[in-house]
């Protein structure tokens, strides 16, 4: 439920980078922002 409301550890990462300005790949693996892209599952990756 985390993933899908929004409330992981990487929906955090991805707002402080929002509000930063800094770019998404600072922060994430390539496979962290695939998940986010809706590529890949979150199994495994974000949880």
């Amino acid at each position: 439920m985390l993933f899908v409301n929004r409330c992981t550890w990487v929906h955090i990462l991805l707002e402080v980078e929002r509000v930063l300005g800094m770019p998404q790949e600072e922060l994430l693996t390539p496979e962290e922002l695939a998940v986010f892209d809706g590529k890949a599952s979150p199994e495994g990756v974000i949880f």
